[in-house]
């Protein structure tokens, strides 16, 4: 296991009768059953969960709410305390979450909404000059962003499009952005390489569909794991095997 790991949501197309199917408008595949996963910043999974309603909370894990407890649950298979870190988005984010978190030994960042954050105003032009959102004993760095272990400094500078001006320009970049920026699309590249090369099989059976996708995430999780030696060992990219060749043998 990598020491930089995100969680996110994945779909499993499927639009045929089952009570598990879920309906997201923002996914490119819409219908389908939802997966929660755990995967490093190299799109390798590490742990997952399908939705299938209302969970029971594990009696030894503290209980913060259904999007929190999901983190909490997946996270179960990170060491601790070993200062891992997790990254995820705002539906997941909370400061409950970021303390618990914290208290395990496992440091994390996470976009944030703003009524997510008790007696904070985001709007309020007085709260973007304090730095830190203090809770208990953790330390919070708050503006859009949550973390538990990096803050906005040191600021850097990145390059981005300028649409009105047609130019590139260099603008401020806080840590704590490129940090979650670069570590992030670990679930989303598992996706899309899963994607590429999905078994098509039709069948009645809901069940089926979930089998063959966990197929097709072992086919890419070995892959990665050949990636990742051969780059280790000074194979040559040239040389190395495609995905799509790997996909083909299975």
């Amino acid at each position: 296991m990598g020491e930089k790991l995100a969680v996110d949501e994945q779909m499993v197309p499927f639009k045929g009768k089952n009570r598990l199917k879920q309906y997201l408008p923002g996914k490119p595949k819409k219908w389908g059953y939802k997966i929660f996963i755990l995967a490093g910043s190299d799109g390798v999974p590490h742990n997952f969960e399908v939705y299938k309603g209302k969970a029971v909370q594990p009696v030894d894990l503290q209980d913060i709410g259904v999007s929190g407890n999901i983190v909490l649950r997946l996270s179960q298979r990170v060491p601790t305390p070993l200062n891992y870190k997790i990254f995820f988005d705002n539906w997941f984010t909370s400061v409950s979450l970021i303390k618990t978190l914290a208290q395990q030994g496992i440091h994390c960042t996470g976009t944030v909404r703003s009524n997510r954050l008790p007696g904070v105003n985001l709007k309020d032009i007085r709260c973007w000059k304090r730095n830190h959102l203090v809770c208990s004993e953790v330390t919070v760095t708050s503006v859009s962003l949550l973390s538990n272990y990096i803050g906005a400094h040191p600021v850097t500078e990145v390059d981005r499009w300028d649409g009105k001006n047609k130019k590139m320009i260099k603008v401020p970049c806080p840590a704590v952005v490129r940090e979650y920026n670069k570590n992030m699309g670990g679930v989303d590249l598992l996706d899309s390489l899963t994607a590429l090369y999905r078994t098509k099989i039709r069948s009645k059976k809901w069940y089926h569909r979930l089998m063959l996708h966990i197929i097709d995430m072992i086919t890419v999780t070995a892959w990665l794991f050949y990636k990742r030696d051969s780059n280790n060992t000074g194979m040559k990219k040239e040389e190395q095997i495609q995905v799509v060749y790997c996909r083909k043998l299975v």
